[in-house]
Order: structure tokens, then sequence, then C-alpha cells
């Protein structure tokens, strides 16, 4: 895992539809043919974080998804129960505009 690497998926990485959101991303842990990077997107673009890793010459072995916006997951792979409470549902509201109006930013920036 270069400095470029990391830098690239920090500012954003150019996919098929258009440049992602910046991410935050960690180097937790690296030897000389694995690294175990911690991302935090602000996007859900399908196989977003894959396809990032991809365009900067990455392949993903395992990935885990710990959570959903402001909503943790328990345990991997675990379903919650109980449903969503009223304040998560709007916890995950306030965090969808929030995404909406950076990208509407980024976007009149880019123009």
């Amino acid at each position: 895992m270069s400095r470029r690497a990391l830098g690239t998926l920090r500012q954003g990485v150019e996919l098929e539809e258009g440049l992602t959101a910046p991410a935050d991303v960690k180097l937790k842990k690296q030897s000389a043919k694995t690294a175990l990077v911690e991302i935090t997107i602000h996007e859900g673009r399908k196989r977003q974080v894959r396809r990032m890793f991809a365009a900067v010459g990455l392949p993903v072995d395992e990935l885990g998804r710990r959570r959903y916006g402001p909503a943790d997951r328990q345990e991997p792979g675990a379903r919650r129960i109980p449903e969503l409470t009223g304040e998560e549902v709007e916890a995950l509201r306030r965090a969808g505009e929030q995404v909406a109006g950076e990208v509407a930013v980024r976007t009149r920036a880019r123009l």
C-alpha cells in the first residue's frame, strides 16, 4: 500500500460514473504482501470500495462492512433486532442530506 494510493483514495477516485467523494483511509497494518486498511466512504455506489482499490491498482481479498451511516452493526453478518429506531432513521436521513449537499458543492466546483 503506497502513500500515493492512500492519497488518491483520500482525494477521491475517478470511476466510470465520475469522481467519488473523498474517503477517510487508515492503514492499520502492512506486511510485504498484504495490508489491512480501514476505509470510510461517504457514498454507496455499487461495489465502490472494490472499484476504488482497483482504480489505484490494488486487489481486495476480504471486505467487511462495519457500519451503515450512523447505524452500527452488532456482529459481522448479523441481523439487527429490533429494527432501526426513529432516531437512527432520522440520523440516516440527515447523513444523506449532508452527503448530497457536499456532492453538489464538489460538482459545482468542477464546472
